[in-house]
């Protein structure tokens, strides 16, 4: 079950993976192409930030992203 919410319907909603209309691995993390029950195609992810990304234009880059374990003392 996913939680959605519709900019066209102005609700949300409780929906199955049967409204799961595309799943998207990208660097900014996962972005599925959800169906709402009045039929309005919408976008789901995990993080409000990723949402304002969209929302922007913002640009991703295929970077890798290096992080340094915490408190582990070593560089990468």
């Amino acid at each position: 079950m996913l939680h959605i919410n519709c900019p066209d319907c102005s609700r949300s909603y409780l929906v199955g993976t049967r409204s799961i209309l595309s799943i998207h691995n990208t660097s900014e993390g996962v972005i599925a192409y959800v169906k709402c029950p009045e039929g309005h195609t919408t976008i789901n992810t995990g993080t409000p930030s990723s949402i304002e990304k969209i929302d922007a234009g913002a640009e991703r880059t295929l970077a890798p992203v290096r992080k340094t374990p915490v408190g582990a003392g070593h560089s990468f």
